[in-house]
């Protein structure tokens, strides 16, 4: 029996990734945009709802300084996903605070489940609209959910130790998202991401990690030469009532917005390691 040397592994291609991901967003910007903007309004609705508006966004009494996280960077990206009790104290913790948390939870497993639904579909040549992606994410929403928190404990854990060992584990566990979503396969998923990751776990970090820059410098020049400008323009600096709703409203859809694209990452990985070591796109 004869063996294949490391050499002659087909390149994982992260230039031409990410050149898929940002395809991906512009071709289906409309199925993406809609999933992510429902996920954020119902998101933001069932904080308000449970949290109320200070914790929601953040407020202390006096409205100004912000306690708790809104708008980073959750399981699919940035938007609303880490609304929440966010850095409050552990005895101002209620049973509100840990439903939405709970919820939230599920609703960003959801979300991401969709996405990854979407990009399969669109990719196999049967595009599905955002009413039925999300149909059918809703019966693989709790696993996910699971395989998320396990994904953030062990990468947290990895991270802790060590910052390598960290990005080792992100990029062993880095499609078990989709392949839940997609393949139906529960917490097996976690073993599934682990073979389909196998010799290209470096190249998968080198992705992430030119994506996000790709993002980073994307939100920064966003944030001084649309949305600061935007806002003074707005509010002429002072806060209004119109004028803090306009930005309001227009901050909450470009958020939405970075969230699609952020999802995005994990499934069109996913597609590209089934076409490197199944020689196609899957079921």
């Amino acid at each position: 029996m004869s063996y294949a040397p490391e050499t002659s592994r087909p390149p994982l291609g992260v230039t031409e990734l990410v050149g898929r991901v940002f395809r991906l967003f512009r071709e289906r910007f409309q199925e993406i945009f809609l999933v992510s903007l429902l996920y954020s309004v119902v998101s933001l609705a069932v904080s308000l709802a449970l949290i109320g508006p200070e914790r929601t966004f953040g407020l202390t009494d006096q409205g100004t300084v912000p306690v708790g996280g809104e708008g980073g960077m959750g399981p699919g990206g940035m938007g609303p996903g880490a609304m929440g009790p966010g850095a409050m104290p552990m005895a101002q913790i209620g049973v509100g605070d840990l439903v939405d948390a709970v919820l939230q939870i599920l609703l960003s497993a959801l979300f991401v489940g969709a996405i990854a639904l979407l990009v399969v579909d669109a990719a196999r040549g049967r595009p599905a609209g955002a009413p039925e992606v999300l149909r059918r994410a809703l019966g693989t929403a709790l696993p996910v959910a699971a395989i998320s928190i396990v994904i953030g404990v062990a990468v947290a854990l990895g991270f802790v130790l060590l910052f390598v060992p960290g990005l080792w584990i992100f990029a062993v566990l880095s499609v078990a998202i989709p392949v839940a979503a997609v393949e139906g396969a529960g917490l097996g998923a976690l073993g599934r991401s682990a073979a389909l990751t196998k010799g290209y776990r470096w190249p998968i970090v080198g992705f992430g990690l030119v994506f996000a820059a790709i993002v980073l410098a994307l939100t920064l020049v966003l944030g001084l030469f649309v949305l600061a400008p935007l806002g003074v323009m707005l509010t002429g600096g002072e806060p209004g009532l119109v004028g803090g709703l306009v930005l309001t409203l227009v901050t909450a859809l470009v958020g939405a917005a970075y969230a699609g694209l952020g999802a995005l990452p994990a499934p069109v990985l996913y597609l590209r390691l089934l076409e490197l070591k199944e020689g196609g796109q899957g079921r």
